[in-house]
């Protein structure tokens, strides 16, 4: 190998000598040059040179033979450029190569068998150079290259063909299956072309084919071997086409699976004797679309593949049907893309491709059928997704006109199903179509009549059957009846069956009916009170069906501060509130009537005494208030301790503009008496100067509704007492 430009290989680590390397594709190797440059624009000159080849023994016809082919992307989008040289006086140095034996501008995209004559170079040493000049292409493979005289006899295999239809299996580049269909007919036609490549004529060919499920094991298969006499006999380079006797199908695979892949192995001898036996004997691998009907309810998500080159052998996936009507190589096909999300699993069709992965221009006329159905006469539903593609930001829509095909031919139609405009979601589409007769080689065929862009994705068909709306609601604060009242919001489950249908739910709040799909659920908000009946309806060709669940939404029940004290002995106390606000967020406030007030729910005295004890309730709509009181004895008090004779009165709570404050002293004192938020902030101060009886209004007007402290304090002591603003 040697390297003779300046390029870097984007596929570095597969191509680390920015040069030729072995590669492999699972199931061969071959030699691989990389022509995608990074930068872009360098051109490749990267060479393949052989061993020296001793021709000196050689006397007759001598060719070069090699496979080659462009690797990756669609048909011609990427073709490779290369020359094949030869030299007779060094082996490595690009300049001793000065004879050019084949040039070619674009190598196909399959691979391709090339040969070059090289009888003028008899008795001679040889190299010859492989020279990849591509830019900014992809890669080029390189393989079974020989340099050889003919045999005396030497038959090859030069195609095998068949009365089955090939099916397009647009998987991805390396996929190594053909999909034969043989459900179409009972019949195995078989037919060879054959190349006479030895140097004398062959008067007989003797074919022998084996068609088994693992060539290195043949336990399970078939065997067929015919004599063809050649009269005249058949000439060096001359081809003779041989038609094989019709067999059976069930003969021909007796032992054949459901969704089996098998080995077509032909193998050409005649009564000369065929001296060369090699890849040009070929055999290939195939998968049979075996002759199987299906029963509704009949689905497909079009799966076919589950992680590299490998089959899923579901057959009810992949033994679609996917015709192009005028051959020009781009139809309806499977694919999938990262960038195209399915409606079902990873794959879909596509109603313009060129397979394996390349979109193109609609093709009009293209169809795709299901494989055959075992139906009995009657009504069916047939159903399939469509979307249309998204050319930045404008919508590439297709439609498919749906028929019932019988297996005569007969076309009946269902209807057309359309993409829509919505290249965010999924089209649901449906039709009807009567069967008139029973019989197991019934499908449904989808033609793009109108040449238009698309995906589609997730067939169905089923009996027709009469929609039946049910369902469920979740999420109120009652139920039996259903009542909501803390945050408006109502969640709907739709068990509803509606074969080749939808569902929808009208909230009855005026908002627009909802697409639903069925074992889905979905959440909706009430914006203000009332009544309202919430409506599920079930719809298919057979008609629609209904089912009505009513909602009353209202303001929640009024907060209730009511509580049970608890005397726990030595001064310790709990209170219990009697009921829980039901929809939670309400603010509780507890003063425990010895200057302590806070959120909890336990408080230790430290006085005997008699205490009110205040709990306050607050929402942001709502303020409820509760009382009760509890004796403290036996505990010891200091002479002195208690600085206000009789308890601190406070009237009205809740205040809407004044409040009034009332107390005893024992002795005359100053006094100062604030008023503050419960967080501690001074909305008013008062001081008031030798006094032993209090009894003084404050004007709340100007407070914010919400709950607020008294504060009194002496030289002999201080207590608090707490009260509502409600305006």
């Amino acid at each position: 190998m040697v390297n003779n430009d300046a390029c870097n290989r984007n596929a570095a680590a597969t191509f680390p000598n920015n040069s030729w390397v072995v590669n492999t594709d699972g199931t061969d190797t071959f030699a691989a040059a990389q022509s995608w440059s990074n930068p872009a624009g360098c051109t490749s000159d990267d060479w393949l040179i052989t061993p020296a080849i001793n021709l000196s023994a050689a006397t007759g016809s001598i060719a070069l033979n090699w496979r080659a082919q462009s690797f990756e992307g669609a048909a011609g989008e990427f073709p490779e450029s290369y020359e094949v040289l030869l030299s007779t006086t060094g082996a490595n140095a690009p300049a001793d190569f000065t004879t050019t034996l084949f040039s070619i501008a674009q190598e196909a995209d399959d691979w391709t068998s090339r040969s070059v004559d090289l009888a003028a170079y008899a008795g001679q040493t040889i190299y010859v150079a492989f020279r990849l000049t591509s830019t900014d292409m992809s890669q080029l493979w390189v393989d079974d290259i020989s340099v050889r005289e003919p045999a005396q006899y030497d038959l090859q295999l030069v195609s095998f063909q068949s009365d089955a239809t090939p099916q397009v299996t647009a998987l991805n580049a390396n996929t190594i299956y053909s999909v034969l269909d043989y459900s179409g007919t009972s019949l195995f036609n078989a037919s060879a072309t054959v190349l006479n490549a030895g140097q004398n004529p062959v008067d007989t060919v003797t074919l022998l084919y084996f068609i088994v499920d693992d060539l290195n094991n043949q336990t399970a298969g078939s065997a067929v071997s015919k004599d063809f006499p050649q009269n005249p006999a058949l000439a060096p380079g001359a081809q003779v086409t041989l038609n094989l006797d019709a067999i059976g199908l069930d003969t021909l695979f007796p032992t054949l699976a459901t969704n089996q892949s098998l080995d077509l192995y032909v193998e050409i001898d005649s009564t000369q004797f065929n001296q060369v036996l090699d890849a040009s004997d070929a055999y290939f691998s195939f998968l049979i679309n075996p002759r199987e009907a299906y029963t509704v309810p009949y689905s497909s998500s079009f799966e076919w593949v589950v992680g590299g080159t490998a089959f899923s052998f579901e057959h009810a996936d992949w033994g679609w049907k996917f015709i192009d009507a005028n051959a020009d190589g781009d139809g309806s096909y499977v694919a999938g893309f990262t960038n195209f999300t399915s409606y079902d699993g990873e794959y879909h069709v596509f109603s313009a491709l060129v397979p394996p992965n390349s979109l193109a221009i609609g093709d009009a006329g293209d169809y795709f059928e299901t494989p055959e159905l075992s139906l009995n006469a009657g009504d069916y539903v047939v159903s399939l997704y469509g979307k249309p593609l998204n050319n930045g930001g404008t919508p590439l829509a297709g439609s498919m006109t749906v028929e019932l095909v019988s297996g005569s031919g007969a076309t009946s139609a269902i209807g057309t199903f359309s993409t829509g405009q919505d290249t965010l979601n999924w089209n649901p589409n449906s039709g009807v179509v009567t069967v008139p007769s029973n019989a197991n080689d019934w499908k449904i065929r989808f033609t793009d009549a109108g040449g238009g862009f698309g995906s589609w994705d997730l067939m169905s068909l089923d009996q027709l059957s009469a929609p039946v709306a049910s369902g469920a609601i979740a999420g109120t604060d009652e139920t039996n009846p259903f009542v909501e009242y803390c945050d408006g919001n109502v969640i709907l489950s739709n068990t509803s069956t509606a074969n080749g249908g939808t569902c929808t739910v009208d909230w009855g709040d005026g908002s627009a009916t909802v697409t639903i799909a069925s074992g889905a659920s979905l959440q909706h908000n009430y914006a203000s009170n009332g009544s309202y009946t919430v409506t599920l309806t079930a719809t298919n060709p057979a008609g629609n069906d209904q089912v009505t669940f009513d909602i009353l939404v209202t303001d929640p029940p009024a907060l209730d501060a009511s509580f049970v004290i608890v005397d726990q002995g030595n001064g310790n106390v709990s209170i219990t509130l009697e009921s829980t606000f039901p929809c939670g967020g309400a603010q509780t406030t507890v003063n425990w009537g010895d200057g302590t007030s806070n959120n909890l729910t336990s408080h230790t005295y430290t006085a005997d005494g008699d205490y009110t004890i205040t709990v306050t309730l607050q929402t942001a709509t709502d303020i409820a208030q509760s009382t009760g009181t509890v004796t403290i004895t036996g505990l010891s008090t200091a002479v002195g301790e208690l600085s206000l004779e009789d308890a601190m009165t406070v009237v009205p709570s809740p205040a809407v503009s004044d409040i009034n404050v009332s107390f005893s002293l024992f002795s005359v004192q100053d006094i100062t008496m604030t008023i503050s938020t419960i967080e501690g902030r001074i909305v008013e101060s008062r001081i008031i100067e030798s006094a032993n009886t209090v009894n003084e209004a404050f004007d709340v007007r100007s407070l914010d509704n919400g709950i607020y402290m008294i504060n009194v304090s002496t030289e002999a002591g201080s207590t608090s007492s707490s009260f509502v603003v409600s305006h």
